[in-house]
């Protein structure tokens, strides 16, 4: 089921040159910030029953992918191996897809196969938003990613690690905002997961005084 499952995520790349199934796709998808930065967005996977992509599901996917790799390491060497290429894959959506002050990226409704080519009529636009949600989730994807990409490739462990980091500062700067009070419980448990696997992953005191509070308050 895993091997199946994971196969299932490659054949669902996007931006990809894909045997058998597409060659690379939706490179006229853009994300704008609010400041008139533009960035290509396709990568990461193609979900649900479309072409769609998103933070959340995209970061779930990574978290799965990385606590399986734990799971198995000593037993399945090859699959451990194929979890990290895979992992990384959508890792590299993640970091691409964020401008590094906050907004990014949250997701885009694609159901069509566009013809790539930017300024024709099908080309595609979303807002860049600074939600706190969507930079919890891809902090605790990319501090989970740090250690197991440390050895083989440092830079990108590094960059991971900055990320993470960043991303969390941004969302805990905007907890308590009206605004993102929609689902508090389940904002203040990923905001707990976040800064736990930050303290795991620095020992700074701060991250864990962080998940006390979001703690009570969940």
């Amino acid at each position: 089921a895993a091997w199946r499952t994971l196969n299932f995520f490659y054949a669902e790349r996007c931006g990809f040159d894909q045997p058998g199934i597409h060659q690379v796709c939706h490179k006229d998808i853009f994300c704008i910030h609010p400041d008139g930065r533009r960035i290509a967005v396709n990568g990461g996977w193609h979900d649900a029953a479309d072409l769609t992509q998103g933070v959340g599901n995209t970061a779930r996917g990574i978290i799965s992918m990385l606590e399986l790799a734990n799971t198995v390491k000593s037993m399945h060497p090859d699959l451990y191996t194929r979890l990290l290429v895979e992992g990384r894959w959508g890792l590299n959506w993640l970091l691409n897809t964020r401008f590094g002050d906050g907004y990014r990226d949250g997701g885009m409704i694609v159901g069509i196969w566009t013809d790539n080519m930017i300024g024709t009529k099908d080309d595609m636009v979303t807002t860049a938003k600074n939600d706190p949600s969507d930079n919890f989730i891809s902090s605790i994807a990319t501090s989970m990613a740090v250690p197991y990409y440390a050895s083989s490739d440092p830079i990108f462990s590094a960059w991971c690690r900055k990320a993470a980091r960043e991303d969390y500062t941004f969302a805990a700067e905007m907890m308590g905002q009206k605004d993102n009070q929609k689902n508090e419980t389940e904002l203040y448990s990923i905001a707990a997961i976040a800064a736990m696997h930050l303290y795991q992953l620095t020992h700074e005191q701060q991250y864990l005084n962080d998940a006390a509070h979001y703690a009570i308050v969940i």
